[in-house]
């Protein structure tokens, strides 16, 4: 038989002889002439007595208002829409798939996002940023024609654009 997980003769996954941990590996108190517990080690005693920071609240919405010419309005869509920047202690971007299932119902035939992370496609989105503050960084929308609604989601990558655009 061939070495592999399980097999005998080492180099699987399985029992490997009789010492698998060698001297350095062993507890400061295990080895001789050292102290007992952390004093052998030299670094600092790790601190358990950091203050605890409650979860954030609800995530802040800013309002963008399109006043170009837009393909948003062009297709229907209201000149105003929320924007919400991801907030990785924020709670509810946990839950924004959940959120948007319960305010549509189904998400695959009723919403559309549309990523736009160099403002190639939606320009006159990214002005509407400037004009509202927001910082100048890449967005999702999420565009729902049946309830005529739009959201944008604002974040680094595409796994923080998708929870910010589903709950607006």
């Amino acid at each position: 038989m061939g070495g592999g997980k399980g097999s005998k003769g080492g180099g699987g996954w399985g029992y490997s002889g009789p010492s698998v941990f060698t001297k350095l590996q062993q507890p400061a108190s295990q080895s001789k002439g050292a102290g007992k517990g952390w004093s052998s080690w030299k670094e600092e005693k790790p601190s358990w007595k950091q203050p605890w920071e409650p979860p954030s609240g609800p995530p802040s919405v800013s309002q963008v208002t399109l006043t170009k010419e837009s393909q948003l309005l062009d297709a229907g869509y209201p000149a105003q829409a929320p924007a919400l920047t991801y907030e990785k202690s924020a709670a509810a971007f946990n839950d924004a798939h959940a959120i948007l299932l319960a305010l549509v119902g189904d998400i695959s035939t009723e919403v559309v996002l549309q990523h736009d992370a160099d403002w190639e496609v939606f320009p006159e989105v990214g002005d509407a940023f400037k004009a509202a503050g927001l910082p100048e960084e890449c967005f999702a929308i999420a565009m729902c024609a049946s309830q005529g609604k739009w959201a944008i989601g604002i974040g680094g990558g595409w796994k923080t654009r998708e929870p910010a655009a589903k709950p607006s």
